[in-house]
């Protein structure tokens, strides 16, 4: 994240918010400046002059914030479409990484960390460019008054941004601190909710409220702590603005007295002073803010950029066997699977079967390229012999829990691929979901209401399974794709799945024995 990088989302509009903050501190400088002849006019005792002159204030003033106002709603403007495109590259890496994000990780990243990168990065650097040309034009005018004023300011200003630097370093680490207890709260929150109508039932509320109380404790202090520490820099910069406004005002009205300076031009550098000052101090607070963003940055960088080691993949449509050789996988808690090495040739039928925990769902991970093994590889090979890397698109998955989308059943089955409506229909029957479809006045457009779950576990099998068909896809790996299908059912859509060309891998139990005989084959795994 960058601010030129901003700047680049949309230049007109960058352009034109620059100009419009230049003209704005103009224009507030030009009527400082007509606080001199105000200030004169009353030591002249001009009452024409000095209503002439308030009027001139008032207008130059007010239009420089209206100016500044616009420049500030175009810079938001500017802001949230560069978050669009930060989102986009973030969301991009997420679908073409190998590894699986947590939803609370995602969540995090999109929302939290952008919101205080834009707190913490891209709003104080606008507000330093802006209190920079209020500085300059500023000085521009006071130099004509005296260069001593100049020259103070600018011994004032050096010491405003070295003394701050000593407690940036703590900001910053309470700003990743927010960061990293967000994350942690998110992530609490996604594994007990998930199990609420469990938790319900059970009545197990104390234990609810025990661990959201215990991960919101820790963010909440992790924000207090944030908040002393941009309170204790505040003060800090409060005091030495202050003081070096007094300085300047003080020196400004020496040089008044000593009439090396005019009288009414005591009112313009009291102005000044506040607008140079305020300036600075705005300056050293975002620079703080800025440098606390640091780690926070390199984060977000690294979730937007996307590493070129994707190599081309083949096509599944001619492969001629998939296989496993010497495949073990080793888990942190010391646990080991081992797999048999195993061949399924293109077109055959397998049940894939074993006991509880001998690693059925976790070889279907293998073979997606979702886990790399510990040892050993799984191996594509086309007809000819050669090593396939595999186009995992062409790979129909049909986990235990299926996924749905936001969408109409159509949709869920076609992932939004419009030209796919009519094989969705075909398909819809061949699983047996044609039935179901007839008790939703909508059939195939109803929608897919994921809150109110108004599909049952089978009817949510049957779409996945028509997706895998619809997709042509060419290996199937099905995990209990139908066990909340009733067995009548069952025995049906395995017919129709069955005569297929596609490889077809399937875990199940307690499939009767003429299911059984629907299969090639058997491949067995037992636990070592």
């Amino acid at each position: 994240m960058s601010f030129l990088k901003l700047l680049k989302t949309n230049w007109l509009r960058a352009i034109s918010f620059i100009v419009l903050a230049i003209a704005s501190a103009s224009l507030v400088a030009l009527g400082n400046s007509y606080l001199t002849s105000l200030g004169n006019s009353l030591l002249k005792y001009n009452v024409n002059i000095f209503i002439t002159y308030i009027l001139i204030f008032f207008l130059v003033g007010t239009l420089g914030e209206i100016l500044g106002f616009i420049a500030t709603y175009l810079f938001n403007k500017q802001v949230q479409a560069y978050l669009h495109q930060i989102r986009a590259k973030i969301v991009n890496k997420l679908f073409g990484q190998k590894e699986i994000t947590k939803p609370t990780d995602v969540q995090n990243s999109l929302t939290n960390d952008l919101n205080m990168m834009n707190d913490n990065f891209l709003t104080p650097i606008y507000q330093i460019i802006s209190s920079i040309f209020n500085i300059v034009f500023s000085i521009a005018i006071v130099f004509t008054y005296s260069w001593i004023l100049v020259v103070l300011i600018l011994i004032l200003a050096v010491a405003m941004f070295v003394l701050p630097q000593l407690i940036s370093k703590p900001l910053e680490k309470a700003t990743v601190a927010v960061s990293e207890n967000n994350k942690e709260y998110l992530d609490t929150i996604e594994k007990w909710f998930k199990g609420i109508a469990i938790l319900k039932r059970y009545n197990v509320k104390a234990k609810l409220f025990q661990v959201l109380a215990k991960s919101s404790d820790k963010l909440e202090k992790a924000n207090v702590n944030r908040s002393k520490k941009v309170s204790q820099t505040s003060i800090f910069n409060d005091l030495v603005n202050g003081s070096a406004q007094v300085l300047i005002i003080f020196t400004a009205g020496l040089l008044v007295v000593t009439k090396n300076m005019p009288f009414g031009a005591f009112f313009s550098i009291g102005n000044f002073s506040g607008v140079i000052f305020t300036g600075l101090f705005t300056i050293v607070s975002q620079i703080t803010l800025i440098q606390s963003s640091k780690q926070l940055n390199q984060k977000i960088t690294a979730n937007m950029t996307v590493e070129d080691t994707e190599l081309a993949s083949d096509s599944l449509d001619n492969f001629a066997t998939v296989s496993g050789q010497d495949l073990t996988l080793n888990f942190p808690n010391g646990e080991q699977l081992r797999f048999p090495d195993f061949e399924v040739k293109q077109g055959e039928k397998v049940l894939l079967t074993g006991e509880s925990g001998a690693g059925k769902s976790t070889l279907f991970k293998l073979i997606l390229d979702e886990l790399t093994p510990s040892s050993g590889k799984i191996i594509f090979k086309d007809k000819n012999g050669k090593l396939l890397k595999p186009n995992l698109n062409q790979i129909g998955y049909i986990p235990q829990d299926p996924v749905l989308f936001p969408g109409t059943i159509q949709e869920n089955i076609t992932l939004f691929n419009d030209s796919l409506n009519e094989k969705a229909k075909a398909w819809a029957d061949k699983v047996q979901l044609g039935t179901d479809l007839t008790k939703f006045p909508q059939g195939i457009k109803t929608m897919a209401d994921l809150d109110k779950d108004n599909l049952s576990g089978g009817q949510r099998q049957k779409v996945v399974l028509a997706r895998t068909q619809v997709y042509e896809s060419k290996l199937v790996l099905i995990d209990e794709g139908t066990s909340a299908i009733d067995s009548k059912n069952t025995q049906i859509i395995l017919q129709n799945l069955l005569q297929s060309p596609a490889t077809v891998i399937f875990i199940a139990h307690n499939l009767t024995p003429e299911m059984h005989k629907l299969f090639d084959r058997e491949l067995k795994l037992t636990k070592a």
